[in-house]
């Protein structure tokens, strides 16, 4: 998780906190037109906002669930706030000149990390991950918070340029393969 476990029981702030950023973003949207968002980004911004709130209605009640509707709404508020204060970041040239949409992707592809079971596909898989159900688990939820954080500084630097971006998506990659082995070794 995205979070400590204690958030759990912030659930309903949480989803405040992302309705307000999502209503700031519509009022830069409405009363700010040099500065704005595109309407397709604010348009989809709030289709998953709503897809969001569907999920927290479906999981209610399930605790694994809740958790990775949490981490989703974390991710969602925390792009949403990036969409708030630096509209231009989600600019077309932003998105595809610079690479910078892969530090989405990349932030996405983290939060699954906290909740897979051990497999074959997905997931930090070395010998000591492998050795102990635990150790996989602790160690998968420390890659989910150094993919999302990298994704999401990735995707902000981007915004100087490929090098930039290219220079902390490569340093992002370090500090998960060696982050996530020393800490497995401790782990084990």
């Amino acid at each position: 998780m995205l979070l400590p476990d204690v958030a759990l029981s912030k659930e309903r702030v949480i989803l405040l906190v992302n309705s307000v950023i999502l209503a700031l973003a519509w009022v830069r949207y409405l009363f700010l037109p040099k500065t704005r968002p595109s309407f397709g980004v604010l348009g989809a911004f709030t289709l998953v906002y709503v897809a969001l709130l569907l999920l927290q209605i479906m999981v209610n009640g399930r605790h694994r669930g809740l958790k990775f509707s949490l981490d989703l709404n974390v991710v969602f508020g925390s792009y949403c706030l990036i969409l708030v204060l630096l509209p231009l970041a989600y600019a077309n040239t932003a998105i595809v000149d610079h690479l910078t949409g892969a530090g989405i992707i990349v932030s996405l592809i983290g939060v699954p990390l906290s909740y897979v079971p051990r497999n074959r596909l997905y997931g930090i898989r070395i010998p000591a991950t492998k050795s102990s159900p635990a150790v996989w688990q602790k160690t998968n939820h420390l890659a989910a918070r150094i993919c999302f954080g990298f994704g999401g500084l990735s995707f902000l630097l981007g915004l100087l340029g490929q090098a930039a971006f290219v220079l902390t998506m490569a340093v992002g990659a370090v500090v998960l393969v060696v982050g996530t082995s020393i800490y497995a070794r401790k782990l084990s």
